[in-house]
């Protein structure tokens, strides 16, 4: 099978790229001119130096898959909601319709947890039917790209599956997350100023996480009369504080958690856990 991949040189997008390889995936990966892979790519793929929605169609003629990676402004980075929507919303559409017009008639999109929003703290584990109330320029993006690439699907009997990933940890993360930060102080036997940590999350490894994308690709269930909706995590919850203490003991750190020493974000959710 051969693959069209947007976000390739990103978090999600530089793992799956590395194990689609493994699985004998022949890859089309879009990246900017100025783009470097988050971590090392075991093998190169055919690389278009482009932004989205760029013209690509020749590129795209003789791939079976899009897969989309590529977001702007993902969270904790800043974003004003012009430029979100302008590279979530307006851009991916045009670089989704080309694809659709050059013969690609499976598509698979990563969402965001975000795209939950509001209505998480409606349900202990989240559903897949659950109400989209994002917050954020980022999250209100996502989730306009949702239903307008839904409608473009269906329209052109294309087979689409849209995966909101959770909490999604591991190396070439940015590194205002979490795990990143926490990793850089423990290393360096620096103290780390954290919140009271009482946010419950579902961390998944980045590597399984595009495992499951892999394996979205080989699912032979999907069809063009509906999108199939997933949510990418473990089912398991855990506190921000206990995920923390787990990483700190196990880079042996010699600084502290400095817990409760930083306030929560004025818009936190606390409880984002999905039913898997």
């Amino acid at each position: 099978m051969k693959i069209f991949v947007t976000g390739a040189t990103g978090f999600l997008g530089t793992h799956f790229v590395n194990q689609a390889h493994s699985n004998d995936y022949e890859v089309v990966a879009l990246r900017r001119s100025n783009s470097i892979p988050r971590i090392k790519i075991t093998k190169e793929p055919i690389w278009v130096e482009g932004n989205l929605g760029d013209k690509f169609q020749s590129y795209m003629r003789d791939c079976d898959a899009l897969v989309h990676f590529a977001s702007y402004g993902v969270t904790p980075q800043p974003v004003t909601l012009e430029e979100a929507f302008y590279w979530n919303v307006t851009q991916s559409m045009k670089t989704l319709e080309m694809a659709i017009e050059s013969g690609i008639d499976r598509i698979i999109i990563a969402g965001s947890a975000l795209e939950y929003g509001l209505s998480s703290i409606n349900h202990e584990f989240i559903p897949v039917t659950a109400n989209l109330e994002p917050v954020g320029p980022y999250a209100i993006s996502k989730v306009c790209l949702y239903f307008l690439v839904k409608q473009l699907c269906l329209e052109n009997h294309v087979k689409m599956s849209y995966l909101r990933v959770f909490s999604a940890f591991g190396e070439g993360q940015y590194m205002g997350n979490l795990w990143p930060s926490l990793k850089a102080s423990a290393l360096k036997g620096e103290d780390f100023n954290m919140t009271l940590g009482e946010q419950v999350r579902d961390f998944i490894c980045v590597d399984k996480a595009a495992r499951i994308f892999i394996d979205e690709l080989k699912c032979g269930n999907v069809n063009d009369k509906e999108v199939q909706i997933k949510n990418v995590g473990t089912g398991v919850s855990q506190t921000v504080l206990e995920f923390s203490k787990y990483w700190w003991d196990y880079w042996n750190a010699s600084g502290n958690l400095m817990v409760g020493s930083i306030p929560y974000r004025s818009n936190e959710i606390m409880r984002m856990v999905p039913k898997i």
